[in-house]
């Protein structure tokens, strides 16, 4: 389970609660980790609605050896060019803890508050998104523990808007000193962990990636018998690409998206004209960067995964409104966005090794059907390749 703690004076009332609690959990249940850790854990929440043009939330943390760099950021604009605006940047440290006899871990960053402005009507005002918080990933399986990775997505909707959230956890971490080993191995040489007997395996090869959607829909309605017309044409290209040898490589990341809105729609009272309104947003991320193979395999050998990091990259974001009412506007945006794991095949069973282990292929393809209730009938689709011979 995963989840943001947001508010200080809550955590002031749960800390005495918490120290009662582990005061009666043996001290072998749960072990503060004294291990030197590096990586990222990173947290994103978007949001998408009617009235939305862009929400996005975002809190990550650059890690080297347990000192953390914290940026913590909100952005959010609506269709009526109201905007909510935050960023804040400051040092923190990693709190992780394993228990062994579960074999599962917990990751915490703290993440100072978020302060930034409001601009509502015209009207510019302070505006928090939240006060101190965390990134929490609690109860995650322990395959190697040297290795911490992993990605977990939340979804929720609602509201009279339709709102739709989005919230996506990631994290990779790589302990660079202390190497632990597990009892298992220690006493048990004839039957070490998951991962131990692949430690030493370098693959070479190649890995596709891509998810793509698209759709355009044209919805007629009617109002006091004046016909009002709604358009749209939605468009996602995400590519991953990379050649790995001797299980390391330069992954290259390529997205694209854009939206396109057109909008004509009676005003009854009390001219009876039609306001038409058309946007455009377009979003494009560019990147590159070294990243590590990682295949695992399961306990019986006969079905296996491969997992690999993409970097994060710089992503453009362009909007633009023409409404012969209200006038024209438009904005643009450069941030970061956070890389994402990609791990295949996407599905608990794994890949079957095939007839020869030293070689390891396949195809995956995941098609997300469209919404019933969506004119555009835009279903996502996924799909890789991927072509690895073991180097040694």
């Amino acid at each position: 389970m995963t989840f943001i703690r947001k508010y200080k004076n809550f955590l002031l009332l749960l800390l005495p609660f918490l120290f009662i609690q582990s005061s009666l959990v043996p001290k072998n249940d749960f072990e503060e980790d004294e291990g030197i850790w590096s990586g990222i854990v990173t947290f994103l929440e978007k949001q998408t609605g009617k009235e939305i043009v862009i929400s996005e939330w975002r809190m990550e943390a650059k890690i080297t050896n347990n000192k953390a760099l914290a940026i913590h950021s909100f952005k959010f604009k609506d269709q009526n060019n109201n905007t909510s605006d935050c960023r804040n940047t400051e040092e923190t440290e990693l709190e992780l803890g394993i228990d062994y006899e579960t074999m599962k871990y917990s990751i915490s960053v703290a993440m100072p508050g978020c302060y930034g402005k409001r601009v509502n009507g015209g009207e510019t005002t302070d505006f928090a998104q939240t006060d101190e918080t965390a990134i929490v990933i609690n109860d995650q399986p322990l395959k190697d523990p040297n290795i911490l990775e992993g990605t977990t997505t939340e979804k929720s909707s609602g509201g009279e808007n339709e709102t739709m959230s989005v919230t996506t956890y990631t994290w990779r971490l790589i302990r660079t000193s202390k190497k632990k080993q597990l009892s298992s191995q220690k006493t048990n040489t004839q039957k070490p962990s998951i991962s131990q007997p692949f430690k030493k395996e370098t693959w070479s090869g190649t890995v596709t990636w891509s998810k793509t959607s698209a759709g355009k829909a044209r919805v007629v309605s009617y109002d006091h018998g004046f016909e009002n017309v709604h358009r749209w044409d939605n468009y996602m290209a995400y590519h991953t690409n990379v050649n790995f040898v001797n299980s390391k490589g330069i992954v290259f990341r390529a997205d694209t998206a854009t939206k396109w809105e057109k909008d004509s729609a009676i005003f009854i009272h009390p001219q009876n004209i039609y306001m038409i309104e058309e946007t455009n947003t377009k979003i494009y991320r560019k990147g590159k960067g070294d990243f590590d193979l990682e295949v695992e395999f399961s306990d019986d050998k006969k079905t296996y995964w491969i997992s690999f990091f993409g970097p994060i990259c710089p992503e453009f974001m362009s909007f633009e409104r023409r409404n012969n009412i209200h006038g024209n506007s438009s904005d643009s945006s450069i941030k970061s966005d956070a890389g994402q794991q990609i791990t295949l095949p996407a599905a608990f069973a794994g890949h079957p090794v095939g007839p020869n282990p030293n070689i390891l292929s396949g195809t995956f393809e995941e098609i997300i059907p469209p919404n019933p209730d969506d004119p555009a009938s835009q279903a996502i689709i996924t799909r890789a390749k991927w072509e690895l011979k073991k180097v040694k």
